[in-house]
């Protein structure tokens, strides 16, 4: 062990991606207040990376610290354990979610076997994670998101011509881009007052998308691949009027909540994570209670269930949001103030009190606030007392 280092961050360095930004956007909050290093694991990309942050990544790895902070895929299959065995901190922290109603098994021996506590982003993962056969404490930290410069943007006043229907996601089946597909064919393909942009970064997934696209023999869809600039994401952003996202299982979800920020309207598929959002009158839920199993191709295996809608429904739904765009433009304004809770800066105690808490107590919960470090499991305590810090 590194005693040096408070922090050691398990991660891919992706910034265009959702889990590959986590460890970057935690560094960029913590650095200053602790002393880090980086554990480089999966994709690796310095495009987009501060300098002042380029430092801690180029650097070649050091030695775990006092604190792993694991916040990347636990592993692909049961041979990829090597990295958790090695892990030498007093505490082991690992950052996880799945997007079904399931967690992968042998993800289930890791956590129990090599990590003191497992902290998930939505509140229905708990449920998800217990049932699964997780042991250890399981706490709620939401993750941070980059929206700033989304919140300063004018918000929208009118509908474009055309008006936009937009999505963002990588080419995965649960994603549901063809769904999306379908539902604006059957209402306004070939109606030039009406257009559909989506993009897809990566995946399995993206010659059915782009099958669908053509078969759909319409045109007013646009179809975008490979990963964005952050200032050409934002501007494809901007230029949509209503986002919509009908996944069939998400863990946490960025992009809606990068919408609530522009202040659009946001139809959104109300099953795991996105119940959250959904539960908050910001959004346009649609019911998305079908169960189908949930096959995930970078497991090769399915996994439990995902939850999908019709597209008879979204359809619809498309069509009351555009005939009635200054309603949904009203009732998703105040999204922007209710997204600012995931900022990174005004997440940064909460996350500092996990890492180097100052306020631990022995209680009848597992939860961290940017005051209170409170566990029920007395192993855990004892670590935490025993920190060192």
């Amino acid at each position: 062990m590194n005693k040096d280092i408070d922090v050691t961050i398990v991660s891919s360095v992706l910034a265009a991606d959702g889990i590959g930004s986590q460890g970057i956007g935690l560094a960029n909050i913590i650095h200053n207040e602790l002393s880090i290093n980086f554990r480089k694991v999966g994709q690796i990309s310095y495009k987009g990376i501060s300098p002042e942050l380029l430092k801690y990544l180029i650097k070649n790895f050091d030695g775990f610290g006092k604190v792993c902070f694991h916040t990347s895929i636990l592993g692909l299959n049961e041979k990829d354990i090597l990295l958790h065995q090695s892990i030498d901190s007093k505490l082991k922290i690992s950052y996880s979610m799945i997007e079904s109603d399931k967690l992968v098994p042998f993800w289930v021996d890791i956590l129990n076997k090599y990590y003191d506590m497992v902290v998930v982003p939505d509140i229905f993962l708990v449920d998800v994670y217990s049932k699964s056969g997780v042991k250890i404490p399981i706490f709620v930290v939401p993750l941070g998101i980059n929206i700033d410069n989304l919140l300063v943007e004018p918000f929208k006043e009118k509908p474009g011509d055309p008006f936009v229907f937009g999505c963002s996601s990588g080419y995965w089946s649960r994603k549901n881009h063809i769904k999306v597909v379908q539902a604006f064919a059957k209402t306004f393909g070939n109606n030039n007052k009406f257009k559909l942009n989506l993009h897809g970064r990566f995946g399995p997934f993206q010659k059915e998308v782009e099958k669908a696209v053509q078969e759909s023999n319409i045109s007013n869809i646009e179809l975008i691949s490979g990963s964005l600039s952050r200032e050409d994401y934002n501007n494809f952003m901007k230029k949509i009027d209503c986002y919509v996202f009908v996944s069939g299982g998400e863990g946490f979800s960025i992009t809606p909540r990068e919408c609530l920020a522009l202040g659009k309207p946001c139809i959104l598929s109300n099953n795991t994570a996105h119940k959250t959002l959904c539960n908050s009158g910001f959004v346009i839920p649609i019911a998305a209670d079908k169960k189908v199993p949930a096959v995930y191709e970078v497991f090769k295996q399915t996994i439990g269930h995902f939850y999908d809608c019709s597209v008879d429904e979204l359809s619809k739904t498309m069509k009351i949001v555009a005939s009635n765009y200054n309603k949904y433009l009203e009732q998703a304004r105040p999204g922007r103030e209710y997204v600012k809770q995931w900022q990174w800066s005004n997440l940064k105690d909460q996350y500092l009190q996990m890492l180097k808490p100052t306020n631990i107590v022995s209680g009848k919960y597992n939860f961290i606030t940017k005051d209170e470090f409170q566990t029920n499991n007395n192993k855990l305590l004892e670590k935490l007392l025993n920190l060192g810090f």
